[in-house]
């Protein structure tokens, strides 16, 4: 995937995350967002996951911490970036 193409990806992405549009997402809409993109998971799962993007630890995630999650994710697993880049594209319609 071409840089630009993944820098569009995560902007989309994060913006659908941050319900709220107060440039954090935070632990419950992190949550909610797992579900909704069908990655498996219990509560204490994405919370740990949660807390490992959160790296200044302040509560909330911002777009630097989800960018940098993000292209970790995408070089581990390429196909969970398109999938849910998918799903917030149809969500969106």
């Amino acid at each position: 995937m071409l840089q630009q193409q993944l820098e569009e990806r995560i902007r989309t992405l994060f913006d659908y995350w941050d319900s709220d549009s107060n440039g954090l997402i935070d632990r419950d809409e992190f949550r909610l967002v797992m579900q909704v993109l069908a990655i498996p998971g219990t509560k204490t799962e994405y919370d740990s996951t949660f807390d490992r993007w959160d790296r200044d630890g302040n509560g909330g995630l911002n777009y630097k911490e989800v960018r940098s999650a993000l292209i970790d994710l995408q070089q581990a697993h390429p196909e969970l970036m398109d999938s849910a880049a998918l799903t917030v594209a149809l969500l969106n319609e």
